[in-house]
């Protein structure tokens, strides 16, 4: 893990609720996130400090029919024409932007910029959903092979399990341990751990007159369409940009693989919750 060459930290967070929300397009749930984050910051946050931006989007192309999607949303919150980069990797996009804020700033072109991540794709039926997620495979190979992009993470999690003896159990506590962090949150999609919504689903038999689902090990572990968008202040760690707005960056360490980088030194609030 190598050190950056100038201090960056990320200095204030927020996102919009995550759901279904058929009367709002993506610059919408951008504004949510947007206004989220500016109360987040602990000495306020002047927009005009903002000097970059850089957001993660698979395709808004396929899911809405709108692409320039980086200087729209710089637009709806006020920051155009600030310079406003779209990066697309796939169900990496809003990580690698984060990515892209920070080398920004460590490389000292900016002291502060706004990263996220936006995306909408309840606008299609789950047909259209499979095909737009379905060009994020490879065309040429194996989308011809007849994959869809969930049938080539099953062929992926069977081969594991060929190779490493990992069980459809393993994979059911992933998923239980996945919603019960959501719960933690107000603002996700569903808001309930496995075990009381399955047993939501048994009280709503029971009151039909219907038989109770028996579960066995049968767990919900695919992803539901939703639209959410989450975004991030990005800053220089020096005596400007840090202190003139929070008591608590959280700092950013990066190597050169893609995939790395940690951050560092966040404090706690009364009570144990870390600050956003």
């Amino acid at each position: 893990m190598r050190k950056l060459n100038r201090g960056v930290a990320v200095v204030g967070t927020g996102m919009s609720h995550f759901g279904s929300f058929p009367e709002k397009t993506t610059r919408d749930l951008f504004v949510e996130a947007f206004q989220d984050m500016r109360a987040s910051v602990d000495r306020g946050l002047d927009p005009n400090d903002i000097e970059a931006i850089y957001i993660g989007n698979y395709s808004s192309d396929l899911f809405e029919g709108q692409g320039h999607t980086a200087p729209i949303m710089a637009d709806w919150v006020g920051l155009a024409p600030r310079p406003a980069t779209r990066v697309e990797d796939a169900c990496a996009s809003g990580g690698v932007a984060l990515r892209q804020g920070i080398l920004a700033v460590a490389s000292g072109l900016y002291d502060v910029v706004l990263v996220g991540g936006i995306e909408k794709m309840s606008n299609l039926p789950i047909s259209g959903v499979t095909d737009a997620l379905a060009t994020a495979g490879d065309v040429s190979f194996e989308i011809p092979a007849g994959f869809t992009f969930p049938g080539f993470y099953a062929a992926m999690a069977t081969a594991y399990m060929h190779r490493y003896g990992m069980t459809p159990e393993h994979l059911m506590n992933v998923a239980i341990k996945n919603h019960e962090n959501g719960a933690l949150n107000p603002k996700a999609q569903f808001g309930v751990t496995i075990p009381n919504w399955m047993q939501g689903r048994v009280d709503a038999a029971l009151r039909k007159g219907r038989p109770a689902p028996a579960w066995g090990s049968v767990v919900r572990t695919r992803c539901s369409r939703f639209g959410a968008a989450s975004l991030a202040n990005v800053a220089s760690v020096r005596p400007g940009p840090i202190s003139m707005r929070t008591d608590a960056p959280s700092r950013a360490t990066c190597s050169r693989d893609p995939r790395s980088c940690s951050w560092h030194g966040r404090k706690r609030r009364k009570g144990g919750s870390p600050r956003r």
